[in-house]
């Protein structure tokens, strides 16, 4: 599935215009990376100047693929599992956030988060509706 199938295309393109630095996407993958996945990040290699993507083999012991979203700064979102059909869309925002250099949080909630002095593991679950 094409990418600005799932964002309309404009949308998409006004969107990417907010990445200001370099976001990295490196593919972990088991087997043959996921097909629709990787056409997505070549599309969106083709949008904008700022993602560069990579892909290695994952490590025996790993139970599925993984897509590191990094930052400049080597901040790092984790998809495990290939996004696959809408859930791309969750990837292409991350890539824009990651990339924007502002989370868009609230002050009160940067106050908040400033006040952890040990790293912090968030993990968020979805399944295919």
């Amino acid at each position: 599935m094409s990418i600005l199938k799932i964002y309309r295309g404009q949308a998409l393109r006004q969107a990417l215009k907010e990445i200001k630095s370099p976001v990295e996407v490196i593919y972990f993958a088991l087997e043959q990376p996921e097909p629709d996945t990787l056409a997505a990040l070549s599309e969106l290699m083709a949008l904008t100047g700022y993602l560069s993507v990579t892909t290695q083999a994952a490590a025996a012991n790993v139970p599925a693929d993984r897509l590191v979203v990094r930052s400049h700064s080597g901040r790092e979102l984790v998809f495990v599992g290939a996004p696959l059909g809408l859930e791309l869309a969750a990837l292409v925002s991350a890539i824009i956030v990651s990339g924007r250099g502002d989370s868009g949080l609230l002050p009160q909630t940067r106050q908040a988060l400033a006040q952890l002095h040990t790293p912090l593991k968030l993990e968020i679950f979805t399944t295919p509706t």
